[in-house]
């Protein structure tokens, strides 16, 4: 028996004799992809977009969680550090005089003229 002696053309049906059921083989494919190959792609792209969405979806889901766990944290922690220093010093912010205003710039204020 020799396995390296195969007759490519018998095998594929390119001999004049050719099988009909191998013509059919290769014809079928090809009209197929013909008239429906727009839609197969279409099914396949719109499939792998709907898995993509959902896993940004689930991402968005996650870190909406994450950031009010960690938004609760730090106001637990805000909430704790003043109360445990009794009454919590406040200075001026930046950009604001002691009365509570904002600094104008150096122009005169109402009071000042």
């Amino acid at each position: 028996m020799d396995l390296f002696s195969l007759d490519i053309d018998a095998l594929l049906g390119f001999g004049d004799d050719s099988n009909p059921l191998m013509m059919l083989v290769w014809i079928l494919p090809i009209i197929l992809f013909v008239f429906y190959g727009q839609r197969i792609q279409l099914m396949v792209t719109s499939g792998d977009i709907r898995k993509n969405i959902k896993k940004l979806d689930s991402y968005g889901v996650e870190s909406r969680a994450e950031l009010v766990e960690y938004v609760r944290a730090v106001i637990a922690r805000s909430g704790a550090a003043a109360a445990g220093s009794g009454a919590a010093e406040s200075t001026p912010a930046e950009g604001e005089e002691e009365g509570g205003r904002p600094d104008s710039g150096g122009a005169p204020s109402a009071e000042g003229r």
